[in-house]
């Protein structure tokens, strides 16, 4: 069965024929009485008060049939606004839930859908948002909570634990040792939750750092084989001297995330390689690594606060990585896209515009 295609006029149209309508049909209306009563008059049926009479009576059945016309007009206009209000209203006191139906006449060949119309499809879109935005609220501050709440009570354990007089000495530098990991986790947590609301709350970026990209990558990989340093790794980058006009400290922060994480989720000996290239439309950088890879259902997640590939927890991270890297790289112009093989490992491609 074909879709019928949805027709209303636009209201300025819409209301100018209605008020020509109306200004026709009375002027008709009017003359046809007052010629009807001169007729009358001249053929000596009617006298001056009956003139008189007459004209009145036009008057005021022009006048009423003007009077009904735009009150229909009226409701017309102002009945779907009353319904408008009513829902923002609702959905201004927390049901995102709320949906405005407007009955569709339907003309063949006419898609147009009048302003009204437009108007409560885009509060019905904006309701919908809404509450998207709300659960992620909710979702996301229950993730804020649980990721708190285990190293503050690990942190609790341990103190409790130091209290104890009778501690050896050995035990005690173990539990020290613990405490020192567990503050720095939080610390860790707490920065990046910092980071991901810097770059969310921020509607404009300065984006006017000249930045020599291939010494930025390399420096980012310094950084990450230095924070690595107990674990065998190699990282191979394959770009040429290039230049681009973007933001040099968040940028580096999107390379750092992107690295880590393919250290993080690579068995030993680690193999990344970073690879380069420049077309007319921007750049594209390639991170590659030969990890534990993901399925289907992590990718589709991938970029989630607080989501983890590894459900057990294993490894450590806040889950917070991929949705801060993705949230700048929008904020920069650019793309992102993740493929994945499961114990074959990941490929992040990151596309920005050079800006020069």
């Amino acid at each position: 069965m074909t879709k019928k295609r949805l027709f209303r006029m636009p209201l300025r149209p819409y209301f100018t024929l209605l008020f020509v309508f109306i200004l026709i049909s009375s002027c008709l209306l009017a003359t046809g009485l007052v010629v009807g009563g001169l007729l009358w008059f001249n053929q000596g049926q009617w006298d001056r008060n009956h003139l008189i009479l007459a004209l009145l009576l036009t008057c005021a059945l022009t006048i009423g049939f003007g009077a009904l016309t735009m009150w229909f007009g009226a409701y017309r206009l102002t009945q779907p606004l009353i319904e408008m209000n009513q829902a923002v209203i609702e959905i201004a006191k927390g049901d995102f839930s709320t949906q405005i139906h407007r009955s569709q006449t339907s003309r063949k060949g006419y898609p147009y859908l009048n302003e009204l119309d437009q108007l409560s499809l885009n509060i019905n879109h904006m309701a919908l948002d809404l509450g998207q935005l709300e659960a992620m609220r909710r979702s996301f501050v229950s993730s804020v909570a649980h990721e708190f709440k285990t190293p503050l009570t690990s942190l609790s354990g341990i103190a409790e634990l130091l209290q104890e007089q009778d501690l050896p000495q050995e035990e005690k530098k173990e539990l020290l040792s613990l405490l020192a990991q567990e503050t720095q986790r939080l610390s860790q947590l707490a920065d990046m939750i910092l980071s991901l609301s810097r770059v969310e709350n921020q509607t404009r970026l300065a984006k006017d750092d000249l930045i020599r990209l291939d010494e930025q990558l390399r420096q980012a990989i310094i950084l990450i084989t230095e924070k690595w340093s107990h674990r065998t790794i190699e990282i191979s980058l394959d770009c040429p001297e290039m230049t681009l006009l973007s933001n040099a400290n968040l940028l580096m922060e999107v390379w750092i995330n992107l690295l880590d994480n393919a250290v993080k989720y690579s068995k030993e000996p680690i193999d990344i390689s970073v690879k380069v290239r420049k077309s007319e439309a921007g750049l594209e950088v390639v991170i590659a690594d030969k990890g534990i890879g993901m399925t289907s259902q992590e990718l589709d997640r991938a970029f989630e606060s607080f989501y983890q590939a590894d459900a057990s927890h294993k490894r450590e991270g806040s889950g917070l990585g991929l949705a801060i890297v993705k949230s700048i790289i929008q904020h920069l112009d650019g793309s992102i896209s993740l493929t994945s093989q499961v114990q074959k490992g990941t490929k992040v491609s990151v596309f920005l515009p050079t800006g020069v």
